[in-house]
C-alpha cells in the first residue's frame, strides 16, 4: 500500500507534467507535508525537473514603453499601433526572422527593416501572447487570421521621451533625466550633453548626481537600472543564451557583456569570470563589434532591451498595469549594498506607519486598504524586505540589513519616529527597536511567529516550508524555484485557499475579487528573486532569540494573534513573545486569520493611535 507521501508525489508528478504543480500543492497541503517530512529526496528532484521546464515567474508591464505589431506566416508586419509605426515611420518593408519560434513558444527575435538595422523584438502566436501589451487593433487581427504572429518591441528611450518613471522612482531632477536619457540614447556623455542643452561638464556632474541616487557607479549600470524601471518588474531573465542566439556570441563573450552592461569594471569583470583583464579587454572589443555598440552605456541599454523582451517572452503571467500608480522609490543603502524599494502613500498629516509585508508576498498594498488606513488616520508607507521585489539582497548580516533599511528609509523622509506594522518576520522590528530605539514610534506585530522549536503547527503548506528551512535546504531552494516559475494567477489562489482552507475569514478574504486580485500581485513580487529573502527571513525567525528586557521599552508593542489562522497556533506564538516582550499588549481577534491585517484594520490604527 503507498504511502501519503508517495500518493502526493505521484499527483504531483502528474499535475507537473500539465504545467500545474501549484494546483497539486493547494488542493493536497496535508500530502505536501507528508511528501516533505517522509521523502524529501524524491520530493527535490521532482520540484528540480519541475523548476527546469517551468517558465521564467511572472512579469508586471509598464506598457508605455512597448509597442505591438502583428505579422503574417512570411513575417512581413501587416498591422501595428501608432507607437510601432511611429518608431519605424521611414522604413518601407519590416520583417520579422519566424526562424526562433519554429521549436514553439515564444521567443526573442529580430524585427529587420529595410535600412539594414536588427532589432529585438518578442515574438509569439496568438495562444503564447494573449497576455501581452498588445492593442486593440494588432489583437483584432491575430483574433481574425489576418496575421499569426504577435511582435512586441521595447520602444529606445530618448531625451524627448525621457525616463519620467525612473526620474520619479530615482528622484532625478529634471537636468538629470534629460542627461540619463540622451546617455540610453547615444550611449555617450558628450553626445548626451548636447542633446539636454548643456556643457560636457555639467552633464558628467548630472550623471555622477544621477548615479549616486541609484546607488551604481558606472554609467553602463545607470542605463541599465533606469531601463529596468521604465519597462516595469519581472525576475532576473536568462540573457547569456540571448545574446549568443542574437549576436553569434561566445558563452564567455555573452558573460563579459552581462558584467560589463551591469555596471562592473573591466578588473570586476575579470575578477568574476576567472579571467585576465587583457582577456576582459579582447573579449569586450568583439562583443562591442557584434551588438554594433561602441561603449558599455550603449551596451546597457541593449542589455536592458533584452532583459524586458525576454521576461515578457518567457513569463507565466504577464500583469498589464499603468505607469504611476504606485508612488516608488529607489532609495540606495547608506553602505553603497544595493538598494530600498518603497512607497510613501502619504498624506503627510498621517501617523508615519511602514507595513512590512508577509514571507510570501510583497509590497504591494490595494488602493482600496490604502485609502481605508489613510481614513484611519495612518499614512501607510510600504517597503520590499531585503530580498524581495526591488530591494537587493544584502550582503553580510539579513537581521542587521532589514532593520537599517527601515531606519534608512525614515532618514530619507525626514522622520524622527515611525511606526511598524509587520505581517511576517517580526524579530525584524524587535531588532529595529534594538538597533534604532529612538526611531521606533509604536509597533503591531501580527500573528508573529515564534522559533521553529517553540512551534506545534508543522502540519499543512506553511508547515512543510519551516520544516524544510534547516532540515532540507536543498528543497527549499527547488520548492520556492518552481513556486516562484508557476506564479500565475489561477495558480497562486489555489494555493492560498488550500493553506488557509480551515478558516472561514481568510476563505472570505479571498473570495473578494479586489482582495484576491491585491494578493496576487504581491506574490508576484515575492517571485522576482525567487526566494531569496524568504530563505534568509525565516532563519532569523527560527534563530530568534530575545529575553525580557532585550527590547527597549517593550510596552510600544502590540501582538494581534486571529483565532481563525490555521497556518499557525496562537497559543504558540503568544506563549513566546510573552516571555520576550512581558510589558507588550496581547490580542486574540475573533472571526479573523492569517490576513488580519486586511479585515480589522481598525484594530491596527487603535493600537497606533491610542
Amino acid at each position: 500500500m503507498t504511502t501519503p507521501a508517495e500518493q502526493f508525489l505521484r499527483k504531483f508528478m502528474d499535475a507537473s507534467a500539465r504545467a500545474e504543480a501549484l494546483a497539486a500543492m493547494g488542493e493536497d497541503p496535508d500530502g505536501f507535508s507528508h511528501a516533505v517530512a517522509n521523502e524529501p529526496e524524491a520530493f527535490g528532484l521532482a520540484l528540480e525537473e519541475d523548476a527546469a521546464r517551468a517558465p521564467a515567474g511572472p512579469a508586471l508591464i509598464n506598457t508605455s514603453v512597448f509597442a505591438s505589431a502583428a505579422c503574417d506566416g512570411d513575417g512581413f508586419v501587416v498591422a501595428a499601433d501608432d507607437r510601432f509605426r511611429a518608431w519605424l515611420a521611414s522604413s518601407n518593408v519590416v520583417h520579422v526572422d519566424l526562424a526562433p519560434l519554429a521549436k514553439g513558444g515564444a521567443s526573442v527575435s529580430f524585427l529587420v527593416e529595410d535600412r539594414g538595422k536588427f532589432i529585438a523584438v518578442a515574438a509569439a502566436r496568438l495562444a503564447e501572447a494573449r497576455g501581452w501589451p498588445l492593442a486593440k487593433s494588432v489583437r483584432a487581427s491575430l483574433e481574425d487570421g489576418g496575421a499569426q504572429i504577435a511582435v512586441v518591441a521595447r520602444l529606445p528611450m530618448s531625451p524627448s521621451a525621457g525616463v519620467s518613471r525612473a526620474a520619479l522612482v530615482l528622484g532625478l531632477s529634471g537636468l538629470e533625466a534629460r542627461v540619463v536619457a540622451g546617455l540610453i540614447e547615444f550611449g555617450d556623455a558628450r553626445a548626451a550633453a548636447q542633446a539636454a542643452g548643456v556643457s560636457y561638464e555639467t552633464a558628467r556632474a548630472a550623471l555622477k548626481d544621477a548615479m549616486r541616487k541609484a546607488g551604481v557607479r558606472r554609467q553602463s549600470a545607470i542605463v541599465s537600472v533606469c531601463m529596468q524601471i521604465e519597462s516595469g518588474e519581472a525576475p532576473e531573465a536568462a540573457l547569456a543564451p540571448v545574446l549568443r542566439d542574437l549576436f553569434a556570441l561566445t558563452p564567455r563573450q555573452a558573460e563579459v557583456a552581462l558584467e560589463i552592461a551591469r555596471g562592473a569594471t573591466r578588473a570586476e569583470a575579470a575578477q568574476v569570470l576567472g579571467l585576465s583583464e587583457s582577456v576582459i579587454k579582447s573579449e569586450l572589443k568583439s562583443v562591442f563589434a557584434s551588438c554594433l555598440v561602441d561603449s558599455g552605456a550603449a551596451l546597457g541599454r541593449v542589455v536592458g532591451q533584452l532583459a524586458a523582451l525576454t521576461a515578457l517572452a518567457g513569463a507565466v503571467a504577464v500583469d498589464v498595469h499603468a505607469t504611476g500608480t504606485e508612488p516608488l522609490r529607489l532609495l540606495p543603502r547608506h553602505d553603497g549594498d544595493g538598494r530600498i524599494a518603497f512607497a510613501d502613500y502619504g498624506p503627510d498629516t498621517g501617523a508615519p506607519t511602514l507595513f512590512l509585508h508577509s514571507g510570501t508576498t510583497g509590497r504591494h498594498l490595494p488602493a482600496a486598504y490604502v485609502e481605508h488606513l489613510q481614513r484611519l488616520g495612518l499614512r501607510p508607507i510600504v517597503v520590499d524586505r531585503p530580498g524581495y521585489g526591488l530591494t537587493t539582497m544584502p550582503e553580510g548580516d539579513y537581521l542587521h540589513a532589514a532593520s537599517d533599511d527601515l531606519a534608512r528609509i525614515a532618514d530619507h523622509l525626514a522622520l524622527a519616529r515611525i511606526n511598524v506594522v509587520c505581517r511576517s518576520g517580526a524579530i525584524v522590528v524587535a531588532h529595529f527597536a534594538r538597533r534604532h530605539d529612538e526611531r521606533l514610534g509604536r509597533a503591531v506585530l501580527i500573528n508573529p511567529e515564534p522559533p521553529a522549536v517553540h512551534d506545534s503547527q508543522l502540519a499543512g503548506f506553511l508547515g512543510g516550508l519551516k520544516r524544510l528551512i534547516f532540515e532540507q535546504p536543498a528543497v527549499l531552494k527547488a520548492l520556492l524555484r518552481t513556486l516562484s516559475r508557476r506564479a500565475a494567477p489561477q495558480s497562486i489562489l489555489r494555493v492560498a485557499r488550500g493553506a488557509v482552507r480551515n478558516s472561514p475569514a481568510d476563505l472570505t478574504s479571498l473570495a473578494d475579487p479586489d482582495f484576491a486580485a491585491g494578493f496576487v500581485h504581491a506574490s508576484q513580487q515575492a517571485a522576482l528573486q525567487e526566494g531569496a529573502g524568504f530563505i534568509a527571513l525565516e532563519r532569523c525567525v527560527a534563530e530568534a532569540a530575545l529575553a525580557p528586557g532585550d527590547v527597549p521599552d517593550d510596552a510600544r508593542f502590540t501582538i494581534l494573534c486571529g483565532a481563525e489562522d490555521s497556518l499557525q497556533a496562537s497559543e504558540d506564538a503568544l506563549a513566546w513573545w510573552r516571555g520576550a516582550l512581558p510589558n507588550a499588549r496581547f490580542a486574540v481577534v475573533e472571526n479573523a486569520g492569517r490576513f488580519l491585517h486586511a479585515q480589522r484594520p481598525d484594530l491596527i490604527a487603535e493600537a497606533l493611535l491610542s
